[in-house]
């Protein structure tokens, strides 16, 4: 076999805490093969890859592919861990190395003779280390978010947007995003025209000291939103578990509101309806003989003139109604109602029994959970002690929370609609995305057949059915 090496590199988080990066590495094991006298055939370069992160080692594997193709016959490593990651890892190495008659050499431990057995166990023995050792910062590292958790501190990591360095105090500029962005979606916009105005702004997300060029996305800007430590609320395993040390961006209920509309099923499942053209397109309008929702659509076109726009049962076309008269009527019985002295009754929620007393319930659970937390923050009680309240006191707050119904999805430009003296007028200056949101909080239009002999457009076919009051 020619004798050229192939010298392997890889960082992550060092078992020796020599923070060697692979530059460095790659320094020292071309120092070794000159003087070896061997020739380096190729560099292979994992960079970031823990060794038991399971993720593929890419580079790991070609060079595995050189060794059996016999393009090297030698490989050199910083050391023995940098090499593998499992205990089925090395075996697989130490069968290839005897077949292909392989050398190993590493800089820190000299030569790796898997040829024969003390090799082999040697190699084995180092392996298992390893891998103890990491597992045992893993099981440390799981204790200490677990803590963190409880205490409600900070875990670490990329600062979050809106918080200064200390992840506690509030980054005036960024936290004001959050509050403009927050407030946008309430009042209809979709995440795109938030990520746009964000871009506009030249306000960057956290982090992007790190990734130049980074920009608002509709993913970044909904997980931005979706932050339970928005409102001061820390989070363990997808739980909320109690309040944070940080200062809040939101209150809770303006929170909860921005979750409901974020977590709807019938907006992630109609994905751009936020920035549709069409008022009563994508579940707005249903058909009333089969229930399925009505589609937006063009008409048939006559002389190279294209079709009227209009709405079409989404099934089979059980019904068919021009665009133009059926959001004129849903527009002028909706603006005729918000014009009523008792257009706020639309707004009101009839709370099922029972939620008055599990809300009262749920305050007193997490004030007991907060006053655990702070004497766990302060010594007075043990980790297992707070563990155990914790595990005692979350599941009732669980399910005193299933009783609370979740809050009303609220439009605030609502509040200047409502008993108004020139409704239509306010309506008609609306982009459609926020007529949409309101139309979405307080009716649903049913569209029936049209009766037989009955010419033009037939109102008694259309049944508006209000949600609220």
């Amino acid at each position: 076999m020619e004798a050229t090496a192939g010298v392997y590199v890889r960082i992550s988080s060092d078992v020796l805490g020599e923070g060697l990066g692979v530059a460095r590495q790659e320094k020292e094991c071309r120092a070794l093969a000159e003087r070896r006298g061997w020739p380096v055939a190729q560099v292979y370069v994992d960079n970031d890859l823990s060794a038991f992160s399971g993720k593929p080692r890419p580079a790991y594997r070609d060079m595995l592919a050189a060794i059996r193709a016999g393009r090297i016959g030698r490989v050199i490593a910083w050391h023995g861990d940098r090499l593998h990651r499992s205990p089925l890892e090395l075996e697989e190495f130490i069968s290839l190395v005897e077949a292909t008659g392989c050398q190993v050499e590493t800089v820190q431990s000299g030569p790796i003779d898997l040829g024969n057995p003390s090799g082999r166990l040697h190699a084995r023995t180092v392996g298992g280390f390893a891998r103890y050792e990491s597992e045992q910062k893993s099981r440390r590292l799981r204790s200490k978010l677990e803590q963190n958790a409880i205490a409600g501190k900070h875990h670490g990591g990329t600062r979050p947007f809106g918080w200064d360095d200390d992840r506690v105090s509030l980054r005036p500029d960024e936290a004001a995003a959050v509050r403009t962005a927050a407030s946008m979606l309430l009042t209809g916009s979709s995440i795109n025209a938030i990520a746009r105005t964000l871009n506009e702004a030249g306000i960057t997300p956290a982090g992007t000291k790190q990734r130049p060029g980074t920009i608002w996305r509709d993913s970044s800007v909904r997980g931005m939103l979706l932050r339970a430590r928005n409102a001061g609320l820390r989070v363990h395993h997808g739980e909320i578990i109690g309040t944070g040390q940080w200062t809040p961006i939101l209150d809770r209920e303006q929170w909860e509101r921005v979750r409901l509309i974020l977590t709807d099923p019938a907006r992630r499942t109609t994905p751009g309806a936020a920035g549709r053209k069409h008022l009563l397109s994508a579940g707005l309008a249903l058909c009333g003989v089969c229930g399925a929702p009505m589609r937006s659509g063009r008409g048939k076109a006559y002389n190279g003139i294209s079709g009227k726009g209009i709405y079409r049962c989404q099934a089979s076309s059980c019904v068919v109604r021009g665009m133009a008269t059926l959001d004129g009527y849903v527009t002028q019985v909706l603006c005729a109602r918000l014009a009523r002295a008792d257009a706020v009754e639309l707004l009101r929620r009839d709370e099922p029994a029972g939620a008055v007393q599990a809300r009262a319930d749920v305050a007193t659970l997490r004030a007991r959970l907060d006053v655990a937390a702070a004497g766990y923050a302060d010594g007075a009680i043990s980790v297992e002690q707070m563990r155990t309240i914790t595990t005692r006191l979350r599941p009732r707050i669980t399910a005193a929370e299933k009783l609370i119904p979740a809050p009303a999805p609220r439009v605030q430009v609502l509040d200047t609609i409502i008993g108004g003296d020139d409704v239509r007028t306010v309506w008609d200056g609306l982009d459609v995305s926020v007529q949409r949101q309101i139309l979405q909080v307080l009716l649903r239009v049913v569209v029936h057949r049209a009766r037989r002999g009955h010419g033009g457009f037939d109102p008694d076919a259309i049944k508006i059915e209000w949600r609220t009051g």
